[in-house]
């Protein structure tokens, strides 16, 4: 290295750093998916837990109403 000038960067430092931000930003956005994925997951059970209760209490009432 000749005196007066900065050191070099090391051969594929920089590369590597743009690879670790790209692979950062992707685990953050497969993040903020998974959690999207997995609300309307929820949501999808609970509206088919809702039907199935609407289903059973209208058999209740056609049990009562011919019983």
């Amino acid at each position: 290295m000749p005196i007066g000038k900065g050191m070099d960067p090391i051969q594929g430092t920089n590369n590597s750093l743009a690879m670790a931000l790209i692979a950062a930003r992707y685990l953050g956005d497969a993040q903020q998916l998974s959690t999207a994925k997995a609300g309307m997951t929820l949501d999808m059970v609970k509206e088919t837990g809702e039907l199935v209760v609407q289903l059973i209490e209208g058999i209740g009432e056609n049990i009562d109403l011919y019983a």
